[in-house]
């Protein structure tokens, strides 16, 4: 049997499966494991076991069970997140940029700082990072994101109640188009069809497929009464 492991992260990384070779775990454990970014402690919030070896091969190891250095390190990276936040905004009021900032992630090697900000135009912020590396001596990273992204790092719950799809489980963002709506017989001059991001709610999409096979299952009568299809 494979162990596997479902670890919750507070950034970018979002939540993911790793194998663990270790003898236990429990819920709200901390571990470090190897993600895009490099190393990162997350929190257990799973344990299943599979038997199919396939799955191995497509999810990283947990390195090890979070040691006191670790969390020393973790608790350190965010209090450096605070002060580069401060930081931040200095800057860019310095240099005068249509910036806003919208989340940081400091790694936990420590080697590399991330910004992730929003903005109506193109910003040329070359001044910008070479001052942040001056003042943090560390590799610096901007990120200019678009509404989706930045509702998916601000986070939130939809009109459904449940925590927005981008920030639980979406990796990529798919387009979502008026003509959905229209195929789903939906208001669309409706302020409910808007998500967080002021773009329309992932959710058109999913529900899709449903309408196009409900609706190959039933044909209107002359008198338009509903009534479903043979077979």
């Amino acid at each position: 049997m494979l162990k596997l492991v479902h670890l919750k992260f507070d950034k970018e990384e979002g939540n993911s499966w790793f194998r663990s070779s270790l003898s236990q775990h429990h819920l709200g454990q901390l571990c470090v494991a190897e993600t895009k970014d490099g190393f990162t402690v997350g929190k257990v919030d799973a344990v299943s076991e599979v038997t199919n070896s396939k799955i191995a091969s497509k999810v990283k190891p947990i390195l090890r069970e979070a040691t006191k250095d670790d969390i020393r390190k973790m608790e350190a990276g965010i209090r450096k997140e605070r002060h580069a936040i401060s930081v931040f905004q200095n800057r860019i009021q310095k240099y005068k940029l249509p910036m806003k900032l919208v989340g940081i992630e400091s790694h936990f090697s420590a080697k590399k700082i991330t910004f992730y900000f929003t903005s109506q135009e193109r910003v040329d912020f070359a001044a910008l990072v070479k001052d942040l590396a001056r003042a943090f001596k560390c590799r610096i990273e901007l990120r200019q994101i678009g509404d989706r992204e930045k509702s998916k790092r601000i986070g939130g719950y939809g009109p459904c109640g449940r925590l927005l799809c981008c920030q639980s489980f979406l990796k990529n963002f798919e387009p979502v188009t008026m003509k959905m709506a229209k195929e789903q017989e939906l208001p669309l001059d409706s302020s409910k069809l808007g998500g967080m991001c002021g773009k329309l709610l992932c959710c058109l999409r999913y529900e899709l497929p449903f309408y196009r096979e409900k609706k190959n299952k039933t044909t209107k009568t002359p008198d338009s009464d509903t009534i479903s299809k043979p077979g």
